[in-house]
């Protein structure tokens, strides 16, 4: 069987969104299958990826340069910082994207696809996806959505594009064959929007990066609390800040025995300053995947903010791969992860208290109450539900897509 995957994202582009697409074309062809992966050129960078690509082809088409008289670079980047808009930014329409569609359909229709899995953002991956199944070049077609697209709660959008926006997830949703997505509150909005059916395939960990780790704490060394991913101004808990600030008042934390480390591509440190914590403060920056995983195990907490926003649907089902991570380290070292902050996210939270490694702060007292007990006793009390996280395995939620897929491959033939 032959099997095409249609990503943007994917290695050694270093984005938690590369991991999905990845562990797909690492995990299938373990089952005889002839996986091609069908992406962009990707540019070199000092943090990029170094992942194995011997099981699976790799075809990598550039995106077409446009001659331009003016550039609206700074004016896009301007309005996206100002607005939220997400427009060039691989989430909404329009996106820089488009010009790839045509060179890439043009090398894919050339061969016949058992399978075509296109997994999105930028929705223009589902564009070639679209035209290979309308011209007949596959059997299945999977839409794969990491994320929200025309009522994404991030990113805006043009307003008056939002009505061409929701005609080209009907367009794509009526025309697949089968709908996949990360998580119950995404799988909720889909099913809402086709006939199609549509089933969760969650994001992951890979085993492999924590099978072997071990525990590399130092005793007496300084207690570090780590948190690893992009850093939304919405995560910013300000009672978690306050139970600091008292807490370096009072001379029980400071910069010889405490840290809090943000590894990530949004720096914290100017919030954080009105708190007076700048000295306990270090941001790692946005590196490589690997120095951030080993930095799980010599820390002794990792800090899981929860979103303050109001009750909006589209809020629920937006599961970071960061909690997925947070959860396998904890298949072999316990590392309790402090979760602050609240949310309406009901399947968010059942994951946080279902895997058993999680303390729940919900308040500035509890944290100092918790902190000062560990610094005394320098112990925890956690107890990791192996067998619930390793249901989120990449290798397992591989395992689980390819029987979804099969299903509706064997109704068609």
């Amino acid at each position: 069987m032959r099997i095409l995957i249609i990503t943007y994202f994917f290695p050694p582009l270093n984005s938690i969104a590369s991991l999905r697409p990845y562990s797909w074309a690492k995990y299938f062809p373990e089952y005889g299958l002839d996986v091609t992966v069908l992406t962009p050129t990707k540019y070199k960078f000092s943090n990029d990826l170094d992942l194995n690509f011997d099981n699976f082809k790799l075809c990598e088409i550039p995106i077409p340069k446009t001659f331009k008289l003016v550039s609206f670079g700074k004016l896009i980047n301007f309005l996206n910082e100002r607005f939220s808009l997400g427009i060039y930014y691989k989430v909404r329409f329009p996106d820089d994207t488009f010009r790839w569609v045509k060179p890439a359909f043009s090398w894919a229709k050339n061969y016949y696809w058992d399978v075509v899995i296109s997994t999105g953002l930028p929705y223009t991956v589902h564009e070639i996806g679209y035209l290979l199944k309308k011209n007949n070049r596959c059997k299945v077609w999977v839409a794969d959505w990491r994320d929200l697209f025309s009522e994404n709660p991030i990113f805006t959008g043009l307003p008056i594009l939002r009505y061409y926006e929701k005609s080209l997830e009907k367009r794509y949703n009526n025309t697949a064959d089968l709908i996949t997505t990360v998580s119950e509150g995404l799988k909720k909005y889909w099913t809402n929007t086709t006939s199609k059916p549509v089933e969760v395939i969650y994001n992951g960990f890979f085993e492999e990066d924590f099978d072997s780790i071990g525990d590399t704490r130092v005793e007496n060394s300084k207690i570090s609390i780590l948190y690893a991913g992009t850093f939304y101004r919405s995560w910013l808990v300000s009672y978690f800040f306050e139970a600091l600030k008292e807490l370096r008042q009072e001379g029980v934390i400071n910069p010889h025995n405490f840290e809090f480390i943000v590894f990530g591509a949004f720096n914290i440190e100017k919030y954080i300053e009105k708190y007076g914590l700048k000295e306990i403060f270090r941001f790692g920056g946005f590196v490589k995947r690997e120095k951030v995983l080993n930095s799980f195990t010599h820390s002794d907490f990792l800090f899981f903010p929860l979103s303050e926003e109001r009750d909006l649907p589209n809020w629920k089902g937006i599961l970071t791969g960061k909690l997925f991570e947070y959860l396998g380290v904890n298949l072999y070292v316990n590392k309790p992860i402090m979760v602050v902050g609240k949310t309406y996210d009901v399947e968010k939270v059942q994951i946080l208290n279902n895997s058993g490694c999680c303390l729940f702060l919900d308040n500035k007292e509890s944290i100092k109450n918790m902190l000062k007990k560990y610094i005394k006793e320098r112990k925890f009390d956690v107890f990791p539900n192996k067998e619930f996280i390793g249901y989120f395995s990449r290798r397992n939620q591989a395992k689980i897509f390819l029987r979804k897929i099969m299903e509706i491959y064997e109704k068609k033939s």
